[in-house]
């Protein structure tokens, strides 16, 4: 009798353990825990608002309300702002394509949509809960646009937006011509050489034409385009047309005497115009860029011949967002036996660059051509590199011996189900059997 006692005894402590178990789990997961912070608890993703802003070294500004404004510019960068982490790796691949831009018609505008991480190099957490849009394009002035955010966008905590979101705006009208300033050949000048390069500039993110052929716009509206003269009288016309499609226009007059102009092979470009860049792979401004790049940059004279090269080759500089040095390689061309590259360098990082992550490049004003005319001006070439492609880690399938496998995001974990509540749980049910099992024996005896 007193054997049963114990035994029943051992059976209720085993089940009141159970009991007690699964009511200490259940309000646990009710609760929805506290979590480590980076997902934001179980509350539901929400959205905020909508504001102009500019960045600098992954530090965003919040300026005006973009939502039913009809003052926002033609080139602008919106930040959506969010109550949750809507940025980290589990989630940007759906959250990057959950956000589009239409024009009153409907008719899709391409933006770019980018994000400053919440981990790794150049992170800063407290951007996590921002997604960044630009257009790709100028905006039509007076036109209305509407931004829309799918209900799929998604927080880390897995949560979702639950409902479509837009935010609407119109663009303001802008009558006033761009800025345009000349600094180099000087108008109703007498040049003895057989070209002369064309600088200047304007208002940033305008399409600036010389002769009505496009030259890049290479930092803060600085141009340089080389023209080839004929004898006598040259007019050159520059132009700038701004986003709003206002234009600023002047005729530049310059006479080319071919009586005085030497015979050397120009090499070394003269003494007369200044150093000038050209031509780069890369714009300011441009995103999307691999993150192997080769950068080539194309000068009007040479900056490559064994007089300059040592000092030109620490005149090239890459720095990330935070101001990090990064290690380059820079290639020049031998101008003896390659002089069609003379006025080339061509900029590899040494490694691959980050992805999604802002650079720039740096031309110290101390650059020198071989006559010995410096660029006399620091030029400055920001980018941004392309995002990182979603990629998947085979997880090998437990039990059995086929090789199948699953599919799982590089990056995340799978569950840990190895804790206290499973081994306790276990242990529970092991002494109910148990108890169980003698009872019935030792009743089945002394019946």
């Amino acid at each position: 009798m007193k054997m049963n006692k114990f035994l029943l005894n051992g059976l209720s402590i085993g089940v009141l353990t159970l009991v007690l178990l699964f009511s200490t789990v259940f309000v646990s997961y009710a609760a929805g825990g506290s979590g480590s912070g980076s997902g934001g608890g179980t509350d539901p993703v929400t959205f905020v608002g909508a504001y102009l802003t500019s960045i600098s070294e992954n530090v965003s500004t919040t300026g005006e309300d973009v939502k039913d404004s009809n003052n926002i510019g033609a080139n602008p960068t919106i930040k959506l702002v969010f109550n949750k982490n809507v940025v980290n790796s589990t989630v940007w691949g759906t959250n990057s394509q959950a956000i589009s831009l239409a024009d009153a018609n409907n008719n899709a505008v391409l933006v770019d949509v980018f994000r400053i991480p919440d981990e790794g190099d150049g992170a800063n957490p407290d951007e996590k809960r921002n997604i960044f849009v630009k257009p790709t394009q100028a905006l039509t002035a007076g036109a209305t646009y509407t931004l829309t955010i799918k209900a799929s966008l998604a927080a880390n905590n897995t949560s979702t937006l639950g409902k479509k979101e837009t935010v609407t705006f119109t663009v303001k009208e802008d009558t006033v011509a761009p800025e345009l300033t000349v600094t180099a050949p000087q108008n109703n000048s007498i040049s003895t050489k057989k070209k002369v390069t064309v600088t200047g500039t304007t208002e940033a993110g305008s399409i600036v034409k010389v002769n009505d052929t496009v030259v890049p716009v290479i930092d803060a509206g600085v141009f340089s385009y080389e023209v080839t003269l004929n004898n006598g009288a040259n007019q050159i016309t520059i132009s700038s047309t701004d986003a709003a499609g206002n234009e600023a226009k002047t005729v530049w007059t310059v006479t080319y005497d071919s009586s005085s102009a030497g015979g050397g092979s120009g090499s070394g470009g003269g003494s007369e115009e200044p150093l000038a860049l050209l031509t780069s792979t890369i714009q300011n401004g441009t995103t999307g860029v691999s993150v192997r790049p080769q950068i080539k940059l194309t000068f009007n004279k040479n900056i490559v011949n064994s007089a300059v090269s040592e000092n030109n080759k620490g005149s090239f500089s890459l720095l990330s967002a935070t101001g990090t040095i990064i290690p380059i390689d820079i290639i020049f061309a031998d101008d003896a036996t390659e002089p069609d590259k003379r006025n080339d360098a061509i900029i590899i990082p040494k490694s691959d660059l980050d992805f999604n992550t802002a650079y720039t490049l740096i031309i110290s004003s101390d650059l020198t051509s071989k006559s010995g005319v410096k660029t006399g001006q620091e030029t400055k070439i920001a980018f941004t590199t392309e995002a990182a492609k979603a990629a998947t880690t085979p997880v090998q399938a437990v039990g059995g011996s086929g090789a199948a496998t699953v599919s799982q995001p590089s990056g995340t974990e799978l569950p840990n189900t190895a804790t206290n509540y499973y081994t306790t749980a276990m242990l529970g049910s092991l002494m109910v059997a148990l108890g169980g099992i003698t009872y019935f024996i030792r009743r089945r005896k002394t019946a």
